[in-house]
């Protein structure tokens, strides 16, 4: 290993450190998120933050990734995202990624594989204005061969199989498959093997000048900086990319109109698997406003913590299932929750019926103080508790929603919407699952 790549890692090394002294577990700083107004019109914002000379930089082009991808070329985003960054300027790829540590960068995550296309790296404050100069081209002209482009493609797409993935992976994959029919959100989200093999250097070209423009640009920056060197820097990194109308709304709030599946229980047959079972349960939840989002957090706090929730509390005491994962998937156009667990397979109808006997509600049903107290926490964690930075964009997002506002009103509102059984598609993988058990349970 040359002494150029040692350093990248030392730095990362370095960083990490860094991070675990600043953020400890308690006595986080609390988030202030700020606009940054600037020459090019680019939508940013600043989170100040003092952690000595290390910034996080995120960059998100709206609606680019891959699930927003035409189906004719469905994984375009994720190809490009391997092509991206990987032979800077005339380098080759090793001596990009060496150049990328020399210029004290570190954690650099081209990610294609959700809405957005983001780009988010690490950065020493001293070498920065090198390394976005550095950076810069590959937004706007990315440096790829053909050969380069046909090496991409034959990563991609990543489909989860029996035999190497993780139960989850196949879980999650069938069930959005299930909640989307026909729509990009219920596809492999690397893409299509087809439309994959399809793409060409033009089409490449045609996708960046079409979706990396500075109308549909949002970019965070976290570190011990001001709005005025922010604004500097985005005229480093973006200055060169086009803007098709600079009055342009990206991100707009669009309607999803589209099936679901009419499969309302899916059986994955896992010989493997024993006398163990995966279940994951999930419903789509569309077009919900902030006070809807909030209560739905208010109320998967209430029934869903893994400590003191009330499904998890009653799962444990009939001996059911000592953890249930519970997840939020936020999309652009529309959310999930779903839950995942795995257990014996002889409590599986005691499970599902359970669930079944849960997941219904009236306002009148719920403790007023445990609401009150659900919110309380709520709104204190958003204002002072993040993982890391890479939380921050997240974070700053759940921040802003009104958790004081929540009544017992809305949260009975927001669990029809989160129990609806016409919208809830259940997935199990499992051996020889005893169909009659569970049927009855739909």
């Amino acid at each position: 290993m040359s002494n150029r790549l040692k350093s990248f890692f030392l730095i990362a090394g370095i960083l990490a450190v860094i991070f675990a002294c600043v953020f400890p577990n308690r006595g986080r700083p609390a988030l202030v998120v700020v606009y940054v107004p600037n020459a090019l019109g680019i939508r940013a914002s600043l989170v100040n933050i003092d952690h000595g000379e290390v910034l996080y930089v995120k960059c998100k082009f709206k609606n680019a990734g891959v699930l927003h991808n035409s189906s004719d070329k469905h994984g375009i985003s994720a190809v490009l995202s391997s092509l991206m960054f990987r032979k800077m300027h005339e380098l080759s790829p090793e001596e990009s990624l060496e150049k990328m540590a020399e210029l004290g960068m570190a954690h650099f995550d081209p990610s294609a594989f959700g809405d957005d296309f983001a780009v988010s790296f690490f950065v020493l404050k001293d070498e920065i204005t090198k390394a976005l100069k550095f950076l810069s081209p590959a937004f706007s002209r990315p440096n790829f061969t053909k050969n380069d482009l046909e090496f991409a493609k034959e990563n991609f797409p990543l489909i989860p199989d029996i035999d190497s993935s993780h139960p989850r992976e196949l879980l999650l994959e069938k069930l959005m498959s299930m909640l989307y029919a026909n729509h990009p959100y219920g596809l492999n989200c690397t893409g299509t093997a087809q439309a994959i093999a399809s793409i060409t250097a033009e089409d490449i070209d045609k996708f960046v000048q079409s979706k990396f423009t500075g109308d549909n640009l949002e970019v965070i920056f976290a570190g011990n900086v001001s709005a005025m060197e922010v604004s500097k820097y985005l005229n480093i990194l973006f200055a060169e990319l086009p803007r098709h109308n600079v009055d342009a709304l990206p991100g707009q709030k669009q309607k999803i109109d589209i099936p679901m599946s009419s499969e309302k229980i899916s059986i994955i047959n896992n010989p493997n698997a024993r006398d163990l079972v995966g279940v994951a349960v999930g419903v789509r939840l569309d077009e919900l406003t902030d006070l809807e989002r909030a209560a739905l957090y208010v109320l998967l706090e209430i029934f869903y913590n893994h400590k003191t929730g009330i499904l998890t509390e009653g799962l444990r005491s009939r001996n059911i299932s000592n953890e249930l994962g519970h997840f939020l998937l936020k999309r652009s156009l529309s959310d999930v929750f779903y839950t995942s667990v795995f257990l014996e397979k002889k409590d599986l109808a005691n499970y599902l019926k359970y669930l079944e006997e849960k997941t219904s509600l009236s306002a009148g049903e719920l403790d007023p103080e445990r609401v009150e107290k659900a919110k309380d926490y709520l709104f204190q964690r958003s204002l002072n508790e993040f993982v890391d930075l890479t939380d921050i964009d997240e974070t700053s997002k759940i921040r802003s929603l009104p958790f004081r506002d929540v009544s017992l009103e809305n949260i009975a509102a927001v669990a029809k919407k989160l129990w609806d059984k016409s919208k809830t598609r259940t997935v199990i993988i499992g051996n020889e699952i005893p169909i009659l058990d569970y049927k009855e349970h739909r």
